[in-house]
């Protein structure tokens, strides 16, 4: 493996409310959620539902290439999912990609 530099990340994780509501509302904005998500591809290294053993979504991960927490939030914030209660919380920490295919090689 290659040794990298990853830039600064985030992981920006959304759990659900509980309930049928949320589920709802995310197939009422998936629209305006994916074309938010297509205006801030350049800034996200992954992001998807998370699901339960089920299969139903109960949330949202995503991992930013952002160089602040302030820059992350700002970025889930546009997202029409946040405003929509869909998300009971959003957590925010900042995230080191050390090794791995998706970024290229390791960092040591």
């Amino acid at each position: 493996m290659t040794k990298v530099t990853p830039p600064a990340a985030y992981i920006v994780w959304c759990t659900d409310y509980p309930g049928d509501e949320p589920t709802r509302l995310r197939e009422e904005l998936a629209p305006a959620h994916f074309a938010h998500i297509e205006t801030i591809f350049d800034k996200i290294r992954v992001a998807g539902p998370v699901r339960d053993d089920n299969g139903k979504t109960i949330g949202s991960m995503l991992i930013f290439n952002a160089e602040s927490e302030a820059e992350a939030r700002a970025l889930i914030d546009r997202d029409p999912y946040a405003g929509a209660e869909i998300w009971e919380s959003v957590e925010i920490r900042p995230f080191l990609p050390a090794a791995g295919e998706w970024i290229g090689g390791k960092i040591w």
